[in-house]
């Protein structure tokens, strides 16, 4: 679609040059307000571009939402096909703090840093 439209433009481009060089009486006025409108054209038909992709995108989106929604529909309907799991989750103790052994032998060996605190 861009391909085609550029050709257009192009096309319009060349065609504003040759009235240009047939008809001299064509004014500098005349030609800057064919420039604009080709321009304004243009902006128009991005913009036109990227609404349609971000409709896609959003499209795509509802997609791949559907087989989702679909799911979570036949769950609710029939709880009892898909049972919660019996047994509860076995619980982790908790990790106990441990000192890293190079951090305590610097500290044996070089001080806290400062001669004036004890360790």
């Amino acid at each position: 679609m861009p391909d085609n439209y550029e050709v257009t433009m192009e096309d319009e481009d060349t065609e504003i040059k040759r009235r240009h060089w047939k008809e001299t009486k064509m004014s500098v006025e005349e030609i800057r307000r064919l420039k604009l409108e080709r321009h304004k054209k243009k902006q128009e038909l991005k913009m036109a571009e990227l609404r349609i992709k971000n409709n896609l995108k959003r499209i795509q989106a509802i997609e791949d939402e559907i087989p989702l929604l679909k799911m979570m529909a036949e769950r609710s309907a029939h709880p009892n096909r898909y049972p919660a799991p019996s047994e509860p989750l076995k619980t982790v103790p908790p990790l106990k703090p441990f000192i890293i052994t190079r951090d305590a032998q610097q500290k044996q060996v070089f001080g806290v840093g400062y001669p004036g605190i004890p360790l």
